[in-house]
């Protein structure tokens, strides 16, 4: 009996294999890399984001890992590309922290995860 070994990919290979030419592919992934981090259903990011036409069916596809300074990066990287004025960032923002207020149960972790969230936007 041979017991395989699945190894998932690292943030920065999933990161590598991305394509966000699109702002809902990056919506897509900044919402999925939300979800994960404050512990949410990968069906309710799919929902929140078909309701508002922002949903990206690769994106979705992926894995993405949580808590991730490769993933932060990419975030950073392209917030400014897909958001040009501050504004658009602050519309953005408020749009996710209302998907995690209507969907993260858990306060301390949303409370936690929009914290440095906000940090990250405001560098951007």
């Amino acid at each position: 009996m041979t017991t395989a070994i699945q190894t998932l990919p690292t943030a920065s290979e999933i990161v590598k294999q991305l394509t966000v030419e699109s702002k809902t592919a990056f919506q897509s992934f900044v919402y999925l890399y939300a979800a994960r981090c404050a512990n949410i259903e990968k069906a309710k990011v799919s929902e929140w984001l078909q309701n508002h036409g922002a949903f990206n069916e690769s994106i979705m596809a992926k894995d993405v890992p949580c808590n991730d300074i490769t993933c932060l990066n990419f975030i950073v990287e392209n917030l400014e590309r897909h958001f040009q004025t501050q504004e658009e960032r602050e519309v953005f923002y408020q749009e996710l922290i209302d998907f995690l207020h209507s969907a993260c149960t858990s306060c301390s972790l949303r409370k936690m995860f929009l914290s440095s969230f906000r940090k990250l936007f405001r560098a951007a």
